[in-house]
């Protein structure tokens, strides 16, 4: 699981968290003749639904059933949960980004990797999504939109107050569960020919008090993935940078075995 921490921000009536996140990489596209016209029924399309047996997706994480909604247009499909309890990985509650499948050049799905994508408040919050509608079906060519909305509730996987106590440490009493008198919509939208999903979120604040939240988002990619790395990108590279010069240290004698073990360890790099 990884959980990227944003930063605190100031809640105040009205709030808009944008995030974009990119779903899947490259996917080819061919067609017969650059001079050929496209016919309305092969242009490219978006479209916002409601999931039938269709639309389900393959792969040993997918997840998705009738009722369901569904973002798609020529490049991905992405399933959206239906409202309600719905233990499923990171979640607790539906209207979360379950699997995501892109297309390969003949316009097959492939299986879906993707666990789940959650977003959170103060850390240990989430929305709890009980009203999920079609905002936009996409039939007149502009994104397709599905959006969630619902009141703050506990997300129940992750509960770091009590973890970090082990260690002596304290969370900020702002940062702890508690209940937030806040209501939460997240939008999302899926555009002809893009291949990644925009997350709109919306926070208003229900009280007349101004405070502070951590916004977090917990995302498990499952599956088969890649190792990734800054400087060299997905998979595993042939070759790799050095260690910074200021990484070195320099090693002696008195250092109780420790520099015996760097040395062994150094040589073995070498070879």
């Amino acid at each position: 699981m990884q959980v990227n921490a944003m930063s605190i921000n100031r809640l105040p009536c009205f709030l808009r968290v944008c995030s974009l996140i990119s779903l899947l990489a490259m996917l080819s596209a061919c067609s017969e003749s650059d001079d050929e016209p496209i016919s309305e029924d092969t242009a490219p399309a978006a479209s916002a639904r409601v999931a039938t047996e269709a639309d389900l997706l393959s792969g040993s994480l997918a997840r998705c059933v009738p009722g369901d909604f569904v973002l798609e247009n020529e490049n991905l499909r992405v399933i959206i949960q239906k409202a309600g309890r719905q233990w499923l990985s990171i979640g607790t509650f539906g209207g979360n980004i379950i699997d995501v499948s892109r297309k390969d050049a003949a316009g097959g799905m492939l299986p879906d990797h993707l666990e789940e994508f959650v977003i959170g408040l103060n850390i240990e919050n989430t929305p709890n999504y009980t009203d999920i509608r079609i905002q936009n079906d996409g039939s007149d060519g502009a994104p397709a939109v599905i959006c969630a909305a619902g009141p703050d509730d506990l997300l129940e996987l992750a509960n770091p107050s009590s973890a970090v106590s082990s260690f002596g440490v304290t969370l900020p009493t702002a940062a702890d569960d508690r209940d937030l008198p806040v209501d939460i919509e997240t939008c999302y939208s899926l555009a002809v020919g893009d291949k990644y999903v925009v997350l709109d979120s919306t926070f208003k604040n229900l009280s007349s008090e101004t405070f502070d939240v951590f916004m977090t988002e917990y995302l498990n990619g499952s599956g088969q993935v890649e190792f990734f790395q800054v400087y060299a990108g997905f998979g595993d590279p042939t070759l790799t940078s050095s260690c910074p010069a200021e990484t070195y240290v320099a090693c002696d004698a008195s250092e109780e075995g420790v520099c015996d073990r760097r040395r062994r360890r150094v040589l073995w790099t070498d070879s």
